[in-house]
């Protein structure tokens, strides 16, 4: 009796584990909108109530109460370089700001190599660097531009481009699905006032907002962030608040005006948010495969009268190893013309190759046709895995992200 009692213990640990991480999966349940452009800027070593400040950033600081602020970020760790490599590919590589491309060559998975293995674009606008002007004169920090540090991608010299460039993207409308902004040392305020930061932002953002990008209807998102505060302590994990806190802006077209999120966010929230956001991998993007994207901060568009939209909105499934169990999703039309439904795909999270999808979807009827999406989940070893479930339907280009949160059990 006493052996058996103890295989059974045995054999519930890894259950027990398991299920002990279902309130994290669940916290990450829910939508995301779909974007086709992304940009990101960051900011240098400053505290959350230095920011967060009309006297002094009066510009971000109104950006933050139009549009949304994350009130409760924190950086993962101090000095500037992990936290920029958290940003990009989840993971801290090092805490040695004098390390360089040179010095610290990294072949890892990081956000602009999945954007392009997903066959969208990228671009690293630059200051003060190869001849590229700039608004303020100032120094370049090969550890405030983080793409440069990959080998898988920075060999592509024709994608990092002078700042100048960005401007011009705009008024053409041709910016690529990824932007990532590198002001030089003076203009992201690591030399010179947060006020010059935050001229800077208006200079270069203020065009952005007003394009067709960042307007109703447009698929634009922006996250402004910072890298660290102001303190000091290092850390070699994500996830916790060595970095200090920090101001983080969310922006889209789809934003809750005036939001004010409480809850934990990290840099590896907004990597993840990017990568969901712009549909690619994030299997392989560290610390970013298994954080929540930081989808409170958008509208539900999944469930708005006259539109087409998914249910249920999310769904956790589990199954012993090398069983299924399935999920049906109903996909409905409640619009006043017909709309097409194509290419309804499963992006992988960690241990997503789990998830499989079937359907019967093609043309939806006005006012009322539906489909049927049924998804598979078949684990080939325990554990907690993710995914997304993606489906666009032209009528107005969208695209509607549904979270899949899957459990493995053993035998």
């Amino acid at each position: 009796m006493k052996m058996r009692l103890c295989r059974n213990v045995i054999w519930l640990i890894p259950i027990f584990n398991l299920l002990s991480g279902l309130p994290e999966l669940l916290a990450q349940a829910g939508t995301m909108p779909q974007f086709g452009h992304v940009v990101i800027v960051v900011g240098e070593n400053a505290d959350y109530n230095s920011t967060y400040s009309s006297s002094n950033m009066p510009y971000l600081t109104s950006l933050a109460n139009a549009y949304g602020i994350a009130a409760n970020y924190y950086a993962d760790t101090h000095p500037s370089i992990g936290n920029y490599f958290v940003l990009t590919s989840g993971k801290i590589f090092t805490n040695d700001d004098s390390q360089t491309p040179s010095s610290l060559p990294l072949s890892a998975h990081n956000i602009a190599y999945e954007v392009q293995n997903a066959g969208k674009t990228w671009k690293d606008y630059q200051e003060s660097v190869r001849g590229c002007g700039a608004l303020n004169s100032g120094g370049y920090y090969a550890r405030h531009d983080p793409f440069t540090y990959f080998t898988n991608i920075n060999s592509q010299t024709s994608n990092f481009v002078c700042m100048s460039q960005f401007q011009a993207d705009i008024a053409n409308k041709t910016l690529p699905n990824l932007s990532w902004l590198v002001p030089n040392g003076c203009d992201d305020a690591h030399d010179c006032s947060l006020s010059t930061f935050d001229i800077w932002l208006k200079a270069e953002i203020a065009p952005l907002l007003a394009s067709n990008y960042f307007q109703p209807g447009g698929d634009g998102l922006l996250i402004i962030t910072f890298d660290e505060n102001s303190g000091s302590g290092s850390a070699t994990t994500t996830g916790t608040t060595d970095g200090g806190k920090v101001e983080t802006v969310v922006i889209s077209a789809v934003s809750i005006s005036g939001y004010q999120s409480t809850t934990r966010y990290y840099h590896e929230n907004t990597l993840r948010t990017i990568a969901q956001g712009l549909g690619v991998n994030y299997a392989n993007l560290g610390a970013g495969a298994t954080s929540a994207p930081m989808s409170d901060f958008f509208k539900n568009t999944n469930s708005s009268g006259g539109s087409v939209s998914l249910s249920p909105a999310s769904a956790t499934l589990s199954a012993t190893v090398g069983s299924s169990s399935t999920q049906k999703f109903t996909v409905s039309n409640t619009s006043a013309s017909s709309v097409n439904v194509t290419g309804v795909t499963i992006i992988p999270g960690i241990l997503g190759a789990g998830f499989t999808q079937s359907n019967n979807c093609s043309s939806l009827s006005a006012n009322g046709g539906s489909c049927a999406v049924t998804v598979a989940f078949t684990p080939s070893q325990t554990g907690t895995a993710t995914g997304t479930l993606s489906f666009p339907y032209k009528a107005g280009g969208s695209l509607q992200n549904v979270s899949l949160n899957g459990l493995g059990f053993p035998h």
